[in-house]
């Protein structure tokens, strides 16, 4: 899991400007780092995932999967934004275009 400072507040990023890379069910934006770490982000709405139980646990998979990226990702600032399909594809098939979006090369 990620520890606190690694944890982009969403608030202040969702509107901002930066790079996007996009997929067929999320939009990824990177912003120039604030520090010397990278810190993650994941935007979830109620339109894509319509229960609490499901956004809470597709966050708690990409908090995962960022502790597991984050020395491998150039240092920035990144906020995942899930488009409503998202309740289509299961967990692999998510963690498969994260990779593609982060440029993980396996």
């Amino acid at each position: 899991m990620l520890s606190k400072r690694e944890r982009l507040p969403v608030g202040r990023y969702f509107r901002g400007r930066g790079i996007f890379r996009r997929s067929t069910h999320c939009t990824l934006k990177i912003f120039p780092a604030s520090g010397f770490y990278s810190r993650f982000g994941i935007a979830v709405s109620v339109s894509a995932l319509p229960g609490s139980a499901a956004r809470n646990r597709l966050k708690r998979f990409f908090f995962r999967f960022a502790s597991r990226i984050k020395g491998d990702v150039e240092l920035g600032d990144f906020l995942l934004s899930i488009a409503p399909g998202m309740r289509n594809i299961s967990l692999g098939e998510f963690e498969q275009e994260l990779e593609q979006l982060f440029l993980i090369k396996k």
